[in-house]
């Protein structure tokens, strides 16, 4: 049963006075905790716990060769904790900041649960008889056969001296009396006996000296030993403290090894997490750099347009130079006709007068026939240039036409751009473990990356604006053409007006009628594919925006990965330092049970010098003690290995983060040269845009002077009404 360690409260060591008095210190203070008895059986760890409620017990749990829980695991933990080598430790859950619930682990751990606790003092004492039936002394083995064999001397001198004492009241108590001699026998058999007698006492006596020496000897022996016991008993007792000691460490050193675990799967999981939001940054750059080139695409659109709107300038100037020449042959033929007209009427007026006035007015007429047909003849000129404008018009098509393929086949290399910067995409997603731990370059390069974004979206915008400029431009280059062209057609009717009075010009006029809407429809197409190029380009512009969106959403998780990782490398630190304090401590704490162990080593081996029992066990505690220091050596080799392990991982990840560095780096450089490239381009089109204005002004000044033209042509075309209606009258 696995329950939170709680806080300490109290510590002691086995027995039963400890037991009764931690469980009634529970009782008392009506705890909400555990007792927790440990103690190594056999070389194995043994540990139990009951946990209180209210002082009251409700779980009881016992784990060592085999687990029990509940009722049948009391007898086992009392057991354990009615033993010197044990440890009791009581914790208590009532503590500021303390979320543990007792009817939670109730709950989570039912197999456990108690449902009334037993009588403990006469469970206790249970437990003591049972280990007082199983438990042997220590035997006092005193040497007994002389003991016994004196014991037989002084009964058989006993029993000798009363069978002479009874036969010597037996012969003085007979009716005759003894002779003297008998008597003297018998008295001097009776100095014999007794001389033996004192004999044997003096024997007896000398043997009861030895035997009371002896048993001195024995008792100090005896003594000796049962101080000697003593002693192993307080040795081994501090062998048990400093085998709880070293438990205690190693749970230390055990949790300090979970906390790194922890730590370690903790930075893990952050790490995974900045690499992830570093695959969003990678893509969100990518679609950077696709809006890029979409806005240089767009930029180039609004030249190819300039160029176009130039183009069409081009053609508005040649026409309006047309337009003169047209309005200077028409003056011409004006002026002709009012030449004519004078001649007319001077020869009017002398054709009454002479017939040589008349020959000389057909002469007069037949030179002015001859002018007629030059004019006719550069009236075919003119319709000549205006059929080679025309070719130059269907030539400006065509390469319009080839402007539009190329379009298509740069947008298909766009496409296989997109599918190469698809494939580019999967390569860096397998390169993302790379890139795990950049979040402060990253970082930062985030910010510039904002800057630079808010620069594009500024020249985005004036980018836009100066296209929507244009687009005015052209709509009202466009308006202005239109007006041009009901302009030339009026000019055009007048002319056809015009030539049809004279001779086969009214045809040419109509063929020129023609080109000029074939001209018109030409400029209409170009115009509807204008506007496609418009629609695209917004669309194109919208696309931009929303990656825009993604991008900052990209810049706000990779901040949040940022402080992520700021707070994971500082638990990271704390760890190590705590980790560092943690050897520290046990690098003391094993020097000094190394050498409390020699000193205690020492004294078992003099004091186990006449108990070979004691020594044989003290030996064995020994070898425990030393295969636990062992153990505890070996994961303190552990601790170091992977303290260099991490140092290794650190190196490692600083390694990672340099190359990261320098590819933001260069990607940085990259994006500062497209920024500039971008700020170039935004100075060409505010050039450009300078360029239309002017060109606009320009245009303003030809229609200007193509409305004084129109005048001009009206005025003349009343003086032409006025000629024909005097030529009328002649």
């Amino acid at each position: 049963m696995e329950v939170p360690p709680g806080r300490l409260e109290a510590s002691k060591v086995g027995g039963r006075a400890a037991l009764m008095s931690l469980l009634s210190e529970a009782d008392r203070r009506k705890l909400n905790g555990l007792l927790v008895i440990r103690r190594l059986r056999d070389d194995i760890p043994v540990e139990g716990v009951i946990v209180f409620n209210r002082g009251s017990g409700t779980l009881a749990s016992h784990s060592g060769r085999e687990i029990a829980e509940g009722p049948r695991a009391l007898k086992a933990i009392l057991r354990d904790a009615l033993s010197e080598d044990a440890s009791l430790e009581l914790r208590s859950y009532d503590y500021r900041g303390s979320t543990i619930r007792i009817e939670q682990l109730a709950s989570t751990h039912p197999d456990a649960r108690i449902d009334a606790m037993p009588d403990l003092p006469a469970l206790v004492a249970q437990v003591e008889a049972e280990e007082a039936e199983g438990s042997s002394r220590i035997p006092l083995v005193i040497g007994g056969p002389e003991l016994h064999g004196i014991h037989d001397d002084l009964r058989s001198v006993q029993e000798g001296s009363v069978a002479l004492h009874g036969r010597l009241h037996g012969d003085g108590g007979s009716e005759n009396p003894p002779r003297v001699q008998d008597h003297r026998i018998a008295t001097l058999e009776l100095e014999r006996a007794r001389a033996e007698a004192r004999a044997v006492t003096t024997d007896i006596e000398s043997k009861r000296v030895r035997l009371s020496e002896d048993i001195g000897k024995l008792a100090a022996q005896r003594s000796a030993l049962e101080a000697r016991a003593k002693e192993v008993e307080t040795a081994q007792r501090g062998l048990t403290e400093e085998r709880k000691r070293l438990k205690e460490l190693f749970a230390s050193v055990q949790s300090e090894m979970d906390k790194i675990v922890a730590a370690r799967r903790e930075l893990t999981v952050a790490g995974d997490a900045v690499t992830a939001r570093e695959k969003d940054i990678i893509h969100r750059e990518a679609a950077l750099a696709t809006r890029e080139t979409r806005l240089k695409e767009k930029e180039t659109a609004v030249l190819a347009r300039h160029e176009d709107t130039e183009r069409r300038e081009a053609e508005l100037h040649t026409k309006t130079e047309g337009l003169r020449e047209s309005a200077r042959a028409v003056e011409r033929a004006q002026r002709d006709l009012q030449k004519r007209e004078q001649e007319l009427s001077s020869r009017e007026d002398h054709v009454a007068s002479a017939s040589d006035v008349h020959d000389q007015t057909k002469k007069d007429f037949a030179r002015t026939q001859g002018k007629v047909e030059r004019d006719r003849k550069a009236t075919e000129a003119e319709v000549e240039r205006l059929k080679s404008r025309s070719e130059a018009l269907a030539k400006e098509s065509a390469a319009l036409q080839a402007a539009q393929r190329e379009l298509s086949k740069r947008e298909a290399k766009a496409e296989a751009l997109e599918a190469a910067l698809s494939a580019s995409q999967l390569k860096l997603k397998e390169r993302e473990g790379e890139f795990a731990r950049g979040q402060k370059a990253a970082a930062l390069r985030a910010r510039e990356l904002e800057s630079r974004e808010a620069e594009i979206e500024t020249r985005e915008t004036a980018s836009t604006r100066s296209a929507k400029g244009l687009d005015d431009r052209v709509t009202s280059l466009d308006d202005r053409e239109r007006s041009l062209a009901k302009r030339e057609h009026t000019l055009a009717t007048m002319e056809a007006a015009h030539s049809a009075k004279s001779e086969g010009t009214s045809e040419r006029l109509s063929a020129l009628q023609e080109d000029l809407q074939e001209r018109e429809s030409a400029i209409a197409a170009r115009e509807a594919q204008l506007r496609e190029r418009e629609q695209t380009v917004t669309v194109k512009s919208r696309q931009v925006e929303v990656f825009e969106g993604e991008i900052m959403k990209g810049n706000a998780d990779l901040r949040r990965a940022k402080a992520e990782t700021e707070k994971v490398e500082a638990a990271l630190a704390f760890e190590r330092e705590k980790l560092r304090r943690s050897q520290e401590a046990f690098e003391k704490l094993r020097q000094k049970s190394a050498k409390e162990f020699e000193s205690q080593e020492a004294r078992v081996r003099n004091l186990g010098r006449g108990v070979e029992a004691r020594e044989s066990e003290a030996e064995v505690t020994a070898s425990r003690a030393q295969k636990a220091l062992s153990q505890i050596q070996a994961r303190q080799e552990k601790l170091e290995a992977l303290e260099a392990r991490i140092a290794d991982e650190r190196k490692a990840i600083e390694a990672r983060l340099a190359r990261q560095r320098e590819e933001s780096e260069a990607r940085e450089t990259a994006l500062r040269e497209r920024g500039e490239a971008i700020e170039a381009e935004a100075q060409r089109a505010r050039a450009l845009r300078e360029e239309v204005k002017t060109q606009a002004a320009a245009l303003k000044d030809r229609e200007k002077r193509g409305r004084e033209l129109e005048a001009e042509l009206e005025r003349k075309r009343a003086e032409l009404e006025r000629v024909r209606e005097g030529l009328k009258k002649l």
